[in-house]
């Protein structure tokens, strides 16, 4: 399982500034059944000036895999600690969940969805190892 993407791209009037979640995985099951990878999660908001507010923040989390299924050949479920969260170091331990489904690489094909969101850029690949 690996790739890419980025929703919630919103920006500008009418909204309240820009909102950008960006995704990367590499995740592998090995053929003993041991889980490893990484996922890198960022969360990022510019809000427009004014009301006090800071001007723009993020929020980036370093995850590694400890779970993984393949449900089938284009969707997979990951499970994943926290292991550095520069923003805020209370949060390392959390548990994150993530369902990715892969809808293919046609030109026509839907976006790839995380947790049933449709991603605005990227592309996602889940593998099935062979038996």
């Amino acid at each position: 399982m690996q790739g890419g993407g980025s929703w919630f791209l919103t920006a500008g009037l009418p909204g309240s500034g820009q909102n950008v979640q960006s995704l990367s995985i590499n995740a592998s099951i090995d053929p003993q059944g041991e889980v490893r990878g990484v996922i890198s999660w960022t969360w990022a908001t510019n809000p427009l000036p004014g009301n006090g507010g800071k001007l723009a923040n993020g929020y980036p989390w370093v995850m590694a895999v400890d779970t993984m299924l393949v449900l089938s050949g284009s969707e997979a479920y990951l499970e994943d600690p926290v292991t550095r969260s520069g923003q805020a170091p209370s949060d390392v331990g959390t548990r994150v969940e993530w369902f990715v489904k892969d809808t293919g690489n046609d030109p026509d094909s839907p976006p790839d969805e995380i947790n049933g969101t449709p991603i605005e850029g990227g592309n996602f690949t889940v593998h099935v190892l062979p038996e």
